[in-house]
């Protein structure tokens, strides 16, 4: 589980990556995917969120707006409850 684990993790890493650099139009589908690898590997919600939380931590700008970080977070909070 935790090479499944680690490798899911750098994919949503990089998903999540050109989603914020893509802005609204960053590639959604790449959410999608990567939740069913993480159902296909048999994780859970938490683990999934937990990804998530990690990869918008590595991600985020030290030194940024607060304009900046909300739009960050909006993103990032569409990225993972994409349907």
């Amino acid at each position: 589980m935790n090479k499944k684990y680690h490798s899911l993790s750098g994919r949503y890493f990089a998903a999540l990556s050109r989603r914020l650099k893509g802005g609204a139009r960053g590639p959604a589908g790449l959410a999608v995917k990567c939740g069913e690898e993480a159902v296909a590997f048999g994780l859970d919600t938490l683990d999934l969120a937990r990804i998530h939380e990690q990869s918008l931590q590595a991600l985020a700008p030290v030194r940024c707006s607060a304009a900046e970080l909300r739009k960050i977070r909006r993103l990032a909070s569409q990225f993972f409850s994409r349907p």
